[in-house]
């Protein structure tokens, strides 16, 4: 069976790679995607074969043609697949749809109407998390559940040894959640964390040109992570990392996973910061377990679509 599997931001390429690394024995699986912060890094750091294709853009009239020409781009290339798969690209679930290929969407974003309106109700399959049942607008034709988070499809545990360091990531501002939010300014707070325990800082930057440092190196020396997004924070804490993030939107995840003891919190005033920081770093190891594997429930789609064609 012949997949394609579309790519935009480096949660979806990590999802991509452990997704290529299981199935590409029995598959032939292309994974497409475009030029957006770490993304192609992360695809080349794995090892794994990508096509490449468009930039990003922030200003919603270039964003609306670059979608135009990645759908030239894919049909060209990719309209002899049995099936897609994407997170929430819209123009590869409308490119799915023309042709009249099972789609298999993943987004994990239950409010962003906008975006689910136009890729839910027209995928075949949406893989999601049961923590978010009861809260989805849209359906698929077919909702698959999994007791796991999509972070579980690449997220391992990390040896740490000697670690020392507090990860600052910005706040993803081109973001179309971010649009009209001023974050917090944390920075000032942070630093003096820092300096009052004796940790390293490592600021993370976006949309600016830096070394990539593969996550599995920046977690094994991490005791804090602290984001103004979400996919690293839930990240770090499923593997028993503390962390904090600042992201202003409502997110069901980080309700579930706090509920759990899992190390996480929310921050919202830079004042409570340091309080909190301290609080976090005392927490005892979360006893929750997950109980499913999504590389398990995304075989069982694969065998499903397999059956039909």
């Amino acid at each position: 069976m012949k997949i394609l599997f579309d790519v935009i931001t480096p949660k979806q390429a990590r999802m991509a790679v452990a997704t290529w690394k299981r199935f590409s024995k029995d598959h032939e699986i292309h994974i497409a995607s475009r030029e957006y912060a770490e993304t192609n890094d992360v695809l080349t750091h794995y090892q794994v074969p990508f096509t490449s294709s468009g930039e990003y853009f922030s200003d919603t009239q270039k964003k609306f043609v670059s979608r135009i020409e990645r759908l030239h781009f894919l049909v060209d290339n990719f309209s002899d697949v049995d099936a897609i798969i994407t997170q929430a690209a819209i123009e590869t679930v409308h490119m799915g749809v023309g042709l009249g290929k099972p789609v298999v969407v993943l987004t994990d974003a239950t409010k962003r109407k906008y975006l689910n309106r136009q890729i839910i109700p027209s995928a075949t399959y949406h893989l999601r998390e049961e923590l978010t049942k009861g809260i989805w607008e849209y359906e698929p034709e077919i909702p698959v559940y999994m007791d796991a988070c999509q972070e579980h499809f690449y997220t391992k545990t990390v040896k740490r040894k000697n670690s020392n360091l507090v990860v600052l990531r910005e706040f993803e501002h081109h973001a179309s959640y971010a649009e009209g939010v001023t974050p917090i300014d944390i920075r000032k707070q942070i630093k003096r964390f820092c300096k009052d325990y004796g940790f390293e800082l490592l600021e993370l930057a976006r949309y600016t040109s830096h070394r990539f440092v593969p996550p599995e190196e920046i977690f094994s020396k991490a005791v804090l992570v602290v984001t103004g997004g979400s996919s690293m924070a839930i990240e770090a804490v499923l593997t028993q990392i503390p962390a904090v993030s600042f992201y202003p939107n409502y997110f069901p995840k980080f309700e579930y996973l706090i509920e759990r003891k899992y190390p996480l919190k929310r921050i919202r005033d830079p004042k409570s910061l340091q309080p909190q920081l301290e609080q976090l770093m005392q927490l005892p190891p979360t006893t929750h377990h997950f109980k499913d594997d999504p590389l398990d429930k995304m075989a069982w789609i694969l065998k499903d679509i397999e059956k039909q064609l």
